[in-house]
Protein backbone atom coordinates (compact mmCIF):
# COMPACT_ATOMS: atom_id res chain seq x y z
CA UNK A 1 0.00 0.00 0.00
CA UNK A 2 2.85 2.39 0.80
CA UNK A 3 4.58 1.68 -2.51
CA UNK A 4 1.35 2.28 -4.42
CA UNK A 5 0.37 5.44 -2.55
CA UNK A 6 0.35 8.66 -4.58
CA UNK A 7 0.27 12.28 -3.51
CA UNK A 8 -3.15 13.80 -4.17
CA UNK A 9 -1.67 16.97 -5.69
CA UNK A 10 1.41 15.81 -7.58
CA UNK A 11 0.66 12.14 -8.26
CA UNK A 12 4.15 11.23 -7.07
CA UNK A 13 4.92 8.21 -4.94
CA UNK A 14 7.03 8.00 -1.80
CA UNK A 15 10.80 7.97 -1.88
CA UNK A 16 12.62 4.91 -0.55
CA UNK A 17 13.46 6.89 2.60
CA UNK A 18 9.82 7.82 3.18
CA UNK A 19 8.68 4.21 2.74
CA UNK A 20 11.41 3.05 5.13
CA UNK A 21 10.44 5.62 7.77
CA UNK A 22 6.72 4.80 7.51
CA UNK A 23 7.40 1.06 7.94
CA UNK A 24 9.62 1.66 10.97
CA UNK A 25 6.95 3.90 12.50
CA UNK A 26 4.24 1.28 12.00
CA UNK A 27 6.39 -1.54 13.41
CA UNK A 28 7.48 0.50 16.42
CA UNK A 29 4.14 2.00 17.39
CA UNK A 30 2.24 -1.19 16.60
CA UNK A 31 4.39 -3.29 18.95
CA UNK A 32 5.40 -0.97 21.77
CA UNK A 33 2.01 0.64 22.37
CA UNK A 34 0.24 -2.72 22.61
CA UNK A 35 2.92 -4.11 24.94
CA UNK A 36 2.63 -1.05 27.20
CA UNK A 37 -1.17 -1.31 27.32
CA UNK A 38 -0.93 -5.00 28.25
CA UNK A 39 1.56 -4.18 31.01
CA UNK A 40 -0.90 -1.67 32.50
CA UNK A 41 -3.75 -4.16 32.02
CA UNK A 42 -2.17 -6.74 34.31
CA UNK A 43 -0.87 -4.11 36.71
CA UNK A 44 -4.41 -2.81 37.26
CA UNK A 45 -5.77 -6.35 37.68
CA UNK A 46 -3.18 -6.87 40.38
CA UNK A 47 -4.30 -3.69 42.14
CA UNK A 48 -8.03 -4.42 41.92
CA UNK A 49 -8.93 -7.98 43.02
CA UNK A 50 -12.65 -7.53 42.31
CA UNK A 51 -11.92 -6.52 38.72
CA UNK A 52 -9.54 -9.46 38.38
CA UNK A 53 -12.20 -11.89 39.64
CA UNK A 54 -14.77 -10.62 37.15
CA UNK A 55 -12.21 -10.80 34.36
CA UNK A 56 -11.27 -14.39 35.18
CA UNK A 57 -14.91 -15.41 35.53
CA UNK A 58 -15.61 -14.06 32.04
CA UNK A 59 -12.63 -15.71 30.35
CA UNK A 60 -13.41 -18.99 32.11
CA UNK A 61 -16.98 -18.91 30.85
CA UNK A 62 -16.06 -17.89 27.30
CA UNK A 63 -12.77 -19.73 26.78
CA UNK A 64 -12.74 -22.61 29.23
CA UNK A 65 -8.94 -22.48 29.46
CA UNK A 66 -8.17 -22.38 25.73
CA UNK A 67 -6.57 -19.48 23.82
CA UNK A 68 -8.90 -16.71 22.67
CA UNK A 69 -10.00 -16.54 19.04
CA UNK A 70 -11.29 -13.60 17.05
CA UNK A 71 -14.85 -14.95 17.15
CA UNK A 72 -14.73 -14.93 20.99
CA UNK A 73 -14.31 -11.17 21.18
CA UNK A 74 -18.02 -10.19 21.14
CA UNK A 75 -18.50 -12.29 24.29
CA UNK A 76 -15.53 -10.77 26.13
CA UNK A 77 -17.58 -7.75 27.12
CA UNK A 78 -15.97 -7.00 30.48
CA UNK A 79 -12.49 -7.57 29.05
CA UNK A 80 -13.15 -4.82 26.50
CA UNK A 81 -14.30 -2.49 29.29
CA UNK A 82 -11.00 -3.04 31.07
CA UNK A 83 -9.11 -2.27 27.86
CA UNK A 84 -11.05 0.98 27.41
CA UNK A 85 -10.33 2.00 30.98
CA UNK A 86 -6.63 1.17 30.59
CA UNK A 87 -6.19 3.40 27.54
CA UNK A 88 -8.24 6.13 29.20
CA UNK A 89 -5.93 6.28 32.21
CA UNK A 90 -2.67 5.54 30.42
CA UNK A 91 -3.05 6.45 26.71
CA UNK A 92 -0.73 4.28 24.63
CA UNK A 93 0.73 7.04 22.46
CA UNK A 94 1.56 10.72 22.55
CA UNK A 95 -0.62 12.73 20.19
CA UNK A 96 1.04 15.58 18.29
CA UNK A 97 0.00 17.82 15.43
CA UNK A 98 1.81 20.44 13.35
CA UNK A 99 0.09 23.77 12.69
CA UNK A 100 -0.21 24.35 8.94
CA UNK A 101 -0.94 28.06 9.40
CA UNK A 102 -0.91 30.70 12.13
CA UNK A 103 -3.67 30.28 14.64
CA UNK A 104 -4.80 30.78 18.20
CA UNK A 105 -5.96 28.21 20.74
CA UNK A 106 -7.22 29.17 24.19
CA UNK A 107 -5.69 32.60 23.88
CA UNK A 108 -2.27 31.23 22.94
CA UNK A 109 -0.79 32.18 19.57
CA UNK A 110 0.39 29.18 17.56
CA UNK A 111 2.71 30.07 14.65
CA UNK A 112 2.61 27.98 11.49
CA UNK A 113 4.96 25.01 11.73
CA UNK A 114 4.63 24.70 15.51
CA UNK A 115 4.39 21.23 17.04
CA UNK A 116 1.38 20.97 19.34
CA UNK A 117 1.10 18.14 21.87
CA UNK A 118 -2.36 17.05 23.04
CA UNK A 119 -2.44 15.69 26.58
CA UNK A 120 -4.87 12.79 26.42
CA UNK A 121 -3.83 12.02 30.00
CA UNK A 122 -5.36 15.35 31.09
CA UNK A 123 -8.32 15.19 28.72
CA UNK A 124 -9.30 11.71 29.91
CA UNK A 125 -9.38 12.92 33.49
CA UNK A 126 -11.90 15.69 32.93
CA UNK A 127 -14.41 15.17 35.79
CA UNK A 128 -17.23 16.54 33.63
CA UNK A 129 -17.12 13.40 31.53
CA UNK A 130 -15.35 10.96 33.84
CA UNK A 131 -16.66 11.16 37.43
CA UNK A 132 -13.96 10.26 39.96
CA UNK A 133 -11.45 10.30 37.09
CA UNK A 134 -8.57 8.81 39.10
CA UNK A 135 -10.61 5.75 40.04
CA UNK A 136 -10.09 2.62 37.96
CA UNK A 137 -13.64 1.72 36.92
CA UNK A 138 -14.19 -0.50 33.86
CA UNK A 139 -17.95 -0.19 34.32
CA UNK A 140 -17.81 3.45 33.23
CA UNK A 141 -17.71 1.83 29.75
CA UNK A 142 -21.05 0.11 30.15
CA UNK A 143 -23.22 0.95 27.10
CA UNK A 144 -25.50 3.47 28.80
CA UNK A 145 -22.69 5.40 30.45
CA UNK A 146 -20.25 5.39 27.53
CA UNK A 147 -22.94 6.73 25.17
CA UNK A 148 -23.07 9.96 27.21
CA UNK A 149 -19.51 10.98 26.31
CA UNK A 150 -19.31 13.94 23.92
CA UNK A 151 -17.23 13.67 20.77
CA UNK A 152 -13.57 14.35 21.48
CA UNK A 153 -13.68 13.55 25.20
CA UNK A 154 -12.00 10.17 24.67
CA UNK A 155 -9.28 9.98 22.02
CA UNK A 156 -6.67 7.36 23.02
CA UNK A 157 -5.80 6.82 19.35
CA UNK A 158 -6.34 10.37 18.11
CA UNK A 159 -9.23 11.62 16.02
CA UNK A 160 -10.18 13.00 12.63
CA UNK A 161 -8.32 12.37 9.39
CA UNK A 162 -5.13 11.47 11.28
CA UNK A 163 -6.79 8.84 13.48
CA UNK A 164 -4.30 6.06 14.23
CA UNK A 165 -4.88 3.21 11.75
CA UNK A 166 -4.57 0.78 14.68
CA UNK A 167 -7.55 2.23 16.56
CA UNK A 168 -9.57 -0.96 15.97
CA UNK A 169 -6.76 -3.48 15.68
CA UNK A 170 -4.96 -2.48 18.90
CA UNK A 171 -7.92 -2.98 21.31
CA UNK A 172 -8.70 -6.24 19.53
CA UNK A 173 -5.12 -7.44 19.96
CA UNK A 174 -4.95 -6.33 23.61
CA UNK A 175 -8.21 -8.09 24.50
CA UNK A 176 -7.20 -11.29 22.68
CA UNK A 177 -3.78 -11.51 24.33
CA UNK A 178 -5.08 -10.53 27.79
CA UNK A 179 -7.87 -13.11 27.67
CA UNK A 180 -5.51 -15.84 26.44
CA UNK A 181 -3.07 -15.17 29.29
CA UNK A 182 -5.85 -14.73 31.85
CA UNK A 183 -7.41 -18.06 30.93
CA UNK A 184 -4.39 -19.88 32.34
CA UNK A 185 -2.38 -17.48 34.48
CA UNK A 186 -2.52 -14.81 37.17
CA UNK A 187 0.10 -12.07 37.30
CA UNK A 188 0.57 -11.11 40.95
CA UNK A 189 2.37 -7.87 41.90
CA UNK A 190 5.62 -8.23 43.85
CA UNK A 191 5.06 -6.57 47.26
CA UNK A 192 6.93 -3.38 48.05
CA UNK A 193 7.71 -2.44 44.44
CA UNK A 194 6.43 1.01 43.46
CA UNK A 195 5.07 1.26 39.93
CA UNK A 196 4.50 4.64 38.29
CA UNK A 197 4.13 6.03 34.78
CA UNK A 198 7.10 7.30 32.79
CA UNK A 199 6.48 9.61 29.86
CA UNK A 200 8.64 8.54 26.93
CA UNK A 201 7.41 7.75 23.43
CA UNK A 202 4.60 6.04 25.33
CA UNK A 203 3.27 6.27 28.89
CA UNK A 204 4.94 3.15 30.24
CA UNK A 205 5.51 1.77 33.74
CA UNK A 206 8.92 2.41 35.27
CA UNK A 207 9.06 -1.31 36.00
CA UNK A 208 6.54 -4.07 36.52
CA UNK A 209 7.82 -6.97 38.64
CA UNK A 210 5.10 -9.63 38.88
CA UNK A 211 4.93 -13.29 39.82
CA UNK A 212 3.29 -15.59 37.30
CA UNK A 213 0.93 -18.04 39.01
CA UNK A 214 -0.80 -20.86 37.09
CA UNK A 215 -4.57 -20.92 37.46
CA UNK A 216 -4.83 -24.47 36.13
CA UNK A 217 -2.65 -27.51 36.68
Amino acid sequence: MLLLARDEDTGEGMTDRQVHDEVITILTTGAQTTAVALAWFFHELGQHPQVERRFHAEVDEVLGGRPARFEDLPELVYTHRIVNEIVRRTPPLILMRRAREDGELGGVRIPAGSEVAVSQHTLHRDPRWFPEPDRFDPDRWAPGRAAELPKGAYIPFGAGARLCPGHVFAPTEIATVAATIGARWRLVPVPGKKVYAQIKATMQPNRLPMTVVPRRT
